[in-house]
């Protein structure tokens, strides 16, 4: 009997290590239901029985790993909510002004709308670069209200007329 070099021996081991994986393979398939039940299908069936009670295990089993994971916890969600802020307040200037303009306009207008005078910090409507749509100059920061205003003066009178009207119709219901 010749003795087998490593690589040999590696290779008939991967070879009998495929054989048993497809024997395996044939006998589930000809056996579905001796199939190994997965995790996955374990908590479909735990959910199935009493949704109720299933979801109130997650609830606790999230607060559970919040309060094990608490400083952790406590940097995601205030990275999350500045991230939402600087989306809700657009903080991050859009094509038209680099950061720096952006920043300059603002301390020139003292963090106010143009034209309303609202504080942005302390109101809802977020701040919004106006800016003239044949030249793209930008003429100002507005809060979201004015904005929109000045665009629907700015637009024709047709649509402007028919607006009042209908919005009158609207108001008399």
């Amino acid at each position: 009997m010749k003795k087998l070099t490593s690589e040999e021996r590696e290779i008939t081991q991967q070879l009998r290590l495929e054989r048993i994986r497809e024997a395996k393979k044939r006998y589930i398939e000809n056996h579905p239901e001796r199939r190994k039940k997965s995790f996955n299908d374990y908590w479909k069936k735990k959910r199935a029985i009493n949704p109720e009670k299933w979801k109130e295990e997650m609830r606790n089993k999230a607060k559970l790993y919040r309060l094990k994971n608490l400083k952790e916890y406590r940097i995601k969600e205030k990275e999350k909510a500045r991230q939402n802020r600087e989306k809700q307040f657009n903080l991050i200037p859009t094509k038209w002004l680099t950061m720096e303009q952006y920043n300059e306009m603002l301390l020139n207008q003292e963090g106010k709308c143009a034209i309303c005078s609202v504080i942005f910090e302390k109101t809802h409507l977020k701040p919004v670069e106006d800016h003239n749509h044949k030249t793209g100059t930008v003429r100002g920061i507005l809060c979201q209200s004015c904005n929109m205003h000045l665009g629907f003066i700015e637009n024709g009178s047709k649509r402007k007329f028919k607006y009042f009207k209908e919005a009158t119709k609207y108001l008399k219901h």
